[in-house]
């Protein structure tokens, strides 16, 4: 029976630490967009005032400019990740030091 409990105890521990490791890279991944959706907001808080516009449909307008500004940066970013040169500087980070670090 002791067996038992032991055996149901770690198996509760390393699902519990593997959730945890599993939820790490989103929830930072959530703070990082939501620090850059408030500083994207902070920059353009002088801009939405010569606008005239401060709602759309109940959401403040600048919210939206943030988020849609933060999706075309993404996009951007994406596009950069995609060329020729990223790609070769990938191979060339690998081969020069990913390559020597010992597993």
């Amino acid at each position: 029976m002791l067996r038992f409990f032991k055996t149901t105890a770690l198996i509760v521990k390393t699902t519990v630490l593997g959730g945890m490791l599993f939820m790490v890279p989103f929830i930072i991944l959530i703070v990082v967009i939501g620090k850059a959706i408030i500083i994207i907001q902070n920059l353009l808080t002088p801009v939405y005032g010569m606008l005239g516009v401060s709602t759309i449909s109940g959401v403040a307008f600048v919210k939206l400019l943030a988020i849609a500004i933060l999706v075309i940066i993404c996009f951007i970013a994406g596009l950069v990740a995609k060329s020729l040169g990223a790609k070769n500087f990938m191979q060339s980070l690998e081969a020069n030091v990913l390559d020597k670090i010992p597993i």
